[in-house]
């Protein structure tokens, strides 16, 4: 008998608890919601993979006052779920006072990202290293700093274009000019226009 009341005390313990939960779930839900209505800001973000049971769940990162964010957000739209484009770009609701309390607006195409780097912002970036790659082409190891987030990438182009003009040029040179996406910073001409990138390439014109 007492077995039986203490799991019947366990059980009504647990509907206590699950029900609490439910609605603090609820709460924080309808309370984010008013934030984000409150505090809302728009940017870019890009896609890093759907998941959840039903692939309605998308991860994205975007940037806000110079810093990178990496978030997710639900979304029931099982019919466009095909249309979700992996690094693909697309416009970002965020709170100013919670970035991470955010959502991804997932359209049949996704943002043009040449447009973006057309209507992007040239600054300095510093060649920290520079070195034949093969017979007709060269590495350029390039660093930069935008807002509070530093960025480093490699890319590789013949030697007949190098993108500080020739070899002599990049050998010498300490410093290039680039153009980055000013919403998302990361995205840069440089990275995007590397010979051995003509995949990633193909990949945004297929967007378009």
């Amino acid at each position: 008998m007492n077995i039986e009341k203490l799991k019947d005390t366990g059980e009504r313990v647990f509907t206590i608890i699950l029900i609490f939960g439910i609605i603090l779930m609820v709460i924080n839900s309808i309370n984010d919601h008013e934030s984000l209505q409150q505090h809302k800001k728009y940017g870019i973000g890009k896609v890093i993979k759907k998941g959840g049971r039903h692939n309605d769940i998308i991860y994205f990162s975007f940037f806000y006052n110079g810093k990178k964010y990496q978030t997710s957000s639900k979304h029931d739209f099982f019919n466009l779920n095909d249309e979700v484009k992996i690094n693909g770009f697309y416009k970002v609701e965020f709170d100013i006072t919670n970035p991470e309390n955010s959502n991804i607006y997932i359209t049949k195409k996704p943002l043009n990202p040449f447009k973006l780097l057309a209507q992007g912002i040239e600054i300095d970036a510093s060649i920290d290293k520079f070195s034949h790659s093969f017979k007709n082409s060269a590495d350029l190891n390039i660093s930069y700093t935008y807002g509070n987030e530093n960025f480093t990438f490699r890319c590789r182009y013949l030697l007949d274009s190098l993108p500080c003009g020739s070899f002599e040029n990049c050998k010498n040179a300490d410093s290039i000019k680039i153009i980055i996406c000013k919403l998302f910073p990361e995205l840069n001409n440089l990275y995007l226009e590397s010979h051995d990138r003509q995949r990633l390439r193909n990949l945004y014109k297929s967007f378009l």
